[in-house]
């Protein structure tokens, strides 16, 4: 996808783990680890930066991107990481390009989360006349489950800042539904990593479905 527009990606990695009881983003995930399959995919897309935001295990995690040795990851460490998802979301706002336009926010415990799905938000806000944009779908029950990336103009940066705890972008959509762009899908939601049988159940869906894409890195390496 060519846009020609600049527009970051911020993925956030900082949480606390606190479901998990271990470090998620060092977590097995094929060949790699969790953190190094989820960047090589968002990686593909037509970010002119990945700012990843790094808490717990900072130090750990930003030695393997570091290994990536590509000069668009940015690591960003949220000191702060313990007080909630706002603050993460603020520091990687905060580290990205004073030329930047847009940063899709994305969620580090997402790996199932494909490239094309982000560049279908980021190509459904540049086509419309919103603030803001990104995915819902369709619940069990018929509800309207939002999904990510979440796309946030530049405009709306500074109101962010205003956020605290664990409230995220939405608290800004619902308070000016006219800010957002929905981009309506089938099917449900990439899954969260939360717990070790999230873990589990989303491991046991990439054997199963014979995802061999987390190698790709390794046979890279390899060859580099």
């Amino acid at each position: 996808m060519t846009h020609g527009r600049l527009v970051s990606g911020v993925l956030l990695a900082a949480g606390t783990s606190s479901r998990m009881g271990e470090c998620k983003p060092l977590l097995p995930w094929g060949e790699v680890t969790l953190i190094e399959a989820v960047t090589a995919e968002l990686l593909r897309v037509e970010f002119c930066e990945l700012v990843v935001v790094l808490g717990r295990e900072a130090e750990r995690v930003a030695a393997l991107l570091e290994q990536m040795d590509d000069a668009r990851i940015t690591i960003a460490r949220n000191r702060d990481y313990a007080r909630g998802v706002a603050s993460s979301l603020q520091a990687g706002l905060a580290a990205c390009s004073a030329s930047s336009e847009a940063a899709a926010v994305l969620l580090g415990d997402q790996p199932t989360l494909g490239h094309e799905l982000v560049e279908r938000v980021i190509a459904a806000w540049l086509a419309g006349d919103r603030e803001a944009a990104r995915p819902v779908y369709a619940g069990r029950q018929g509800e309207v489950v939002p999904g990510h990336p979440v796309l946030l103009g530049r405009s709306l940066w500074p109101s962010v800042a205003t956020l605290s705890g664990e409230q995220g972008a939405r608290e800004l959509f619902a308070a000016d539904p006219s800010l957002l762009l929905e981009l309506e899908l089938e099917g449900l939601p990439p899954p969260d990593i939360d717990s070790h049988d999230d873990y589990l159940a989303a491991l046991g869906d990439m054997i199963g479905a014979g995802d061999l894409k987390t190698g790709n890195l390794k046979k890279e390496r390899r060859m580099g």
